[in-house]
């Protein structure tokens, strides 16, 4: 399951919130890459997923390294 994904549709979200809000949404200590992932780099793990015909029954933390800690 992704964490936080950097699209246009939360960016507009995170911009409406009050500055105290923001902080707890962007909250990016935990996370080892120390950013947001992309939606292209969740596509790639679907992509993965879905076409690694040796990949069965695993979960794949999409989530910058957050589970991790």
């Amino acid at each position: 399951m992704p964490r936080l994904v950097d699209t246009p549709l939360a960016r507009t979200a995170q911009e409406r919130r009050s500055p105290s809000e923001r902080g707890h949404v962007d909250e990016r200590r935990g996370y080892l890459i120390g950013r947001a992932g992309t939606a292209e780099e969740i596509a790639e793990a679907v992509l993965l997923a879905g076409t690694n015909g040796y990949l069965t029954g695993a979960t794949l933390a999409v989530d910058g390294g957050r589970s991790l800690h």
